[in-house]
């Protein structure tokens, strides 16, 4: 993915961020996250769950870079007049920050959920466990944040490498050459030399 904000930005080229890197990132805030609620349940001090602050805080952030992302989005379109190419780039940035973090946020808040759902007995264990699902849910929404922005700041190449009609000009020359040494071999097959009589 190339796109003409990043292109005035000495040519940035700037790819998707892959399901598989969303995936570990999830993975490793697995397991992570399971590890710590393990070794951390017994302590006298709770250091598990979130507090209400920490959904808040993620959705608000999700909300900003949603808003930033809709402007790049509008501009792309042809809506918008002009835009800043660094505020684009770094709309693009955080947009691909949020697939990382927010899989790996989502992984953190469900191995502690998933460690503590093992005894949800006492009223402690149900209290964390729903301040543990309700940010996982704000990871989530920042994870389809992310996933949206990037796909709103993209844009098809225009005059990059990739470009399709870049790659047939490219390609044209060869096919020329190929074309006239045909022709070339052709002429020369139907030509006879002309025998002289003595």
């Amino acid at each position: 993915m190339t796109s003409r904000l990043l292109r005035k930005e000495n040519k940035v080229k700037i790819r998707r961020t892959a399901w598989y890197v969303m995936a570990l990132a999830g993975v490793a805030g697995l397991i992570v996250g399971a590890l710590f609620a393990l070794f951390t349940q017994n302590l006298p001090v709770t250091l598990l769950g979130a507090n209400w602050l920490v959904p808040a805080l993620l959705i608000l952030v999700g909300i900003v870079v949603g808003v930033f992302g809709w402007q790049v989005h509008r501009y792309v379109k042809g809506d918008l007049p002009s835009l800043d190419p660094q505020r684009a780039f770094m709309t693009l940035a955080f947009g691909k920050a949020l697939e990382i973090v927010g899989p790996a946020l989502m992984g953190w808040y469900v191995g502690q959920l998933l460690v503590i759902a093992v005894h949800p007995d006492s009223p402690w264990a149900q209290h964390t466990m729903v301040e543990c699902g309700v940010a996982a849910l704000a990871s989530l929404v920042d994870l389809i944040v992310g996933i949206v922005v990037e796909h709103w700041c993209e844009l098809p190449p225009i005059d990059g490498p990739e470009n399709p009609t870049v790659k047939a000009n490219q390609k044209r020359p060869v096919a020329d050459a190929m074309q006239k040494k045909e022709e070339q071999v052709k002429k020369k097959s139907c030509h006879f030399p002309s025998s002289r009589n003595n």
